[in-house]
């Protein structure tokens, strides 16, 4: 199986833009795929923690990704983020929150988030992935069942008409808590 380890740096510009929005993270960002072929080639035999701790990441940084993912799929995507990330470390993940005041707005309006699948609303019923968006109240819970911590207030998009708002999606950062 191949693998490898890519290490991105924004540009000096958009860390200090980030900064200014995120002040909870810190824009130095690990990427990877797998970290197996690492452990064939690198790691001696009885080394593999303290290597592996080394290389657990420092900050996740997902946008647009979990608005196309299923529940069962979020879960798994999440259990995986909270496996791989050091404790103390970020992540931001934007998503389509809903709770009752979004779904009353999403009823008044002609907005196309407007179909049942699971406890979601889809744009599409045939294909729920083309945009999806999930409960907060399940959202919060996964990260609770993950040791991950939001660092308040979640910063809420004008996807569903809010008239305040940072960007389109919702803003989602949280903390690893536990290891």
């Amino acid at each position: 199986m191949l693998g490898w380890i890519l290490s991105m740096k924004a540009s000096s510009g958009a860390g200090k833009r980030s900064r200014r929005y995120f002040p909870i993270l810190h824009f130095s960002i690990w990427i990877f795929t797998t970290i197996n072929i690492i452990q064939k080639v690198v790691i001696a035999p009885g080394s593999t923690g303290s290597l592996l701790r080394m290389l657990r990441l420092i900050s996740f940084f997902l946008t647009s990704v979990f608005t196309h993912m299923l529940p069962a799929d979020v879960d798994h995507y999440l259990a995986e983020i909270s496996r791989v990330l050091r404790p103390g470390g970020r992540c931001l993940i934007t998503y389509f929150l809903i709770d009752d005041s979004v779904r009353a707005a999403l009823g008044k309006g002609n907005h196309h988030m407007k179909y049942p699948y699971e406890d979601c609303l889809v744009i599409d019923p045939q294909m729920p992935e083309a945009s999806i968006a999930h409960p907060e109240k399940r959202i919060r819970e996964l990260y609770l069942k993950y040791g991950l911590a939001i660092a308040e207030p979640v910063r809420y998009g004008n996807w569903c008409g809010r008239s305040e708002f940072l960007s389109s999606q919702d803003i989602v950062i949280a903390l690893k808590t536990i290891s």
